[in-house]
């Protein structure tokens, strides 16, 4: 009995997790932009690419960066 409430839990985590946006590194935010950290921070100190500190560490999350990379996209075609 106590086995199936524990799975039961487990699985409520587990679809509430899906739900939650992933974060990235600000290194690797920088790989994917192919960015430099003086840019990255001008960007986040602007408020162009919003950002979540979490102790001492600052994140990235993929949707904003997603929307980042959209809002300047200039010319050519938007691949889906």
């Amino acid at each position: 009995m106590e086995l199936e409430s524990s799975h039961k839990v487990d699985s409520a985590v587990r679809d509430k997790l899906e739900s939650i946006d992933t974060l990235l590194s600000l290194e690797d935010v920088m790989q994917i932009l192919g960015i430099g950290r003086t840019l990255l921070y001008k960007q986040m100190s602007c408020g162009d690419l919003p950002w979540v500190q979490i102790g001492s560490t600052r994140h990235i999350s993929r949707i904003d960066l997603t929307e980042f990379i959209n809002r300047n996209r200039k010319g050519g075609r938007r691949v889906a």
